[in-house]
């Protein structure tokens, strides 16, 4: 694949410094990788019961058990690992549409970072962020199946309500969903 010029796609674009070669690969290898002891403490201690005592499903409410977690393991689109290479993390908009992308390090705003503080393998297993909206909105490759000539659909879903029933697909792939000028919000909201 040709590399892109991400200038030509967006409208707006305030990009971070691009990742380079060594930083793609690790962040590939990292993405993905099983769960450390220290996130699995991690997420156990902010996995709390968000019932008050008074509330009667208080006694119902159970923790999560993140040892059950499959982190997919898929390779990322071509197209994407090539805006990483030119905006790690950086503000993007096309028309009414604006990415906050995540940037594949290992700040705590990271691809791992967000996927795993916001427990998508719970919520959408086979599911990786990449970015916000700027409004709670995730961008997600849908990574449940194989990809189709090296993508996956893109999903949006709110970051308050994180599943697939009411998540929307807004492109078969990462190009088109950057490509897009409706704000994502419209799909989810109406």
């Amino acid at each position: 694949m040709h590399e892109i010029k991400w200038e030509d796609i967006f409208d707006e674009y305030y990009p971070r410094d691009g990742a380079t070669s060594e930083e793609i690969d690790k962040f590939i290898s990292t993405t993905s990788m099983p769960l450390t002891n220290e996130e699995l403490n991690t997420i156990r201690r902010s996995d709390t019961n968000p019932f008050r005592k008074s509330d009667p499903l208080y006694n119902s409410w159970s923790p999560i058990d993140p040892t059950k977690w499959k982190i997919p393991d898929r390779p990322f689109p071509a197209s994407y690992l090539s805006l990483l290479r030119w905006n790690n993390g950086g503000d993007c908009r096309t028309g009414d549409r604006w990415f906050q992308f995540f940037p594949g390090d290992d700040s705590n705003d990271c691809v791992r970072a967000m996927m795993l503080g916001y427990f998508l393998p719970q919520w959408m297993p086979g599911s990786i962020p990449f970015a916000f909206n700027g409004g709670g909105v995730f961008y997600v490759f849908d990574m449940r199946e194989p990809p189709a000539d090296g993508e996956y659909p893109i999903l949006c879903s709110s970051a308050g309500n994180l599943d697939y029933d009411d998540a929307v697909k807004i492109a078969d792939n990462f190009l088109d969903a950057c490509r897009g000028t409706e704000n994502v919000e419209l799909f989810l909201y109406g």
